[in-house]
């Protein structure tokens, strides 16, 4: 190879080099870039079919209660979109709201498996320590239906209220409301309360 081609060669490597730093050097423009942990719909969106889907499951050990579920459903994710809806070109709100309603989705999930452990577990310490996980899931849990029933307003705080009073048996496991005089039948629907007939030990 004659001493030419080395030489340019070298001069080829050495400019790709060049162009390289400055690329690597050149910053982004800002609108390219993520904002820092952003939450994005889409996770969103992955998360709740995700916890859904696993909340459908009703006869898992650890399955949220019906009263939860009821809640979850027919308040909390109403709720988020409406507030999500208010909020959209807000984006220190969006993302609070967001950021809120996964840390929801997972403290009512781990409430109910913390409560699991806790039952099942025959070692005292780690009963105990399941105990307060549950304790501090539920606080969470607690928090942000307040927090999102406080954003809608009074009248949200108040069913909010209504509901988390309700015996856990007005509600079927798949979290529909019982209203009274109603019962589940055997095929899991709800229907009006059947009289019990009484049987007479006499004979006429």
């Amino acid at each position: 190879m004659s001493i030419w081609v080395i030489i340019i060669i070298m001069v080829w490597w050495m400019s790709k080099r060049h162009y390289q730093n400055q690329a690597d050097n050149t910053p982004l423009r800002a609108e390219f870039l993520p904002m820092k942990n952003e939450i994005t719909e889409d996770r969103v969106i992955d998360v709740q079919t995700k916890f859904e889907s696993r909340l459908s499951d009703i006869y898992l050990p650890d399955a949220v209660s019906g009263k939860e579920m009821y809640i979850y459903k027919n308040l909390m994710s109403v709720w988020y979109d409406k507030l999500s809806a208010e909020n959209r070109y807000d984006d220190t709100m969006i993302q609070k709201f967001r950021g809120d309603w996964l840390e929801y989705m997972s403290a009512l999930r781990d409430k109910s498996t913390y409560t699991y452990l806790s039952s099942e577990s025959t070692e005292k310490d780690k009963r105990e320590s399941y105990r307060n996980d549950t304790i501090i899931a539920s606080k969470k849990v607690f928090a942000t239906e307040e927090a999102f029933a406080s954003a809608i307003g009074k009248e949200a705080s108040d069913e909010l209220t209504r509901m988390r009073g309700m015996n856990e048996s007005a509600f079927s496991k798949e979290g529909e409301f019982i209203p009274e005089g109603f019962e589940i039948n055997a095929e899991g629907k709800i229907q009006p309360k059947t009289k019990k007939r009484i049987k007479s030990f006499f004979k006429w």
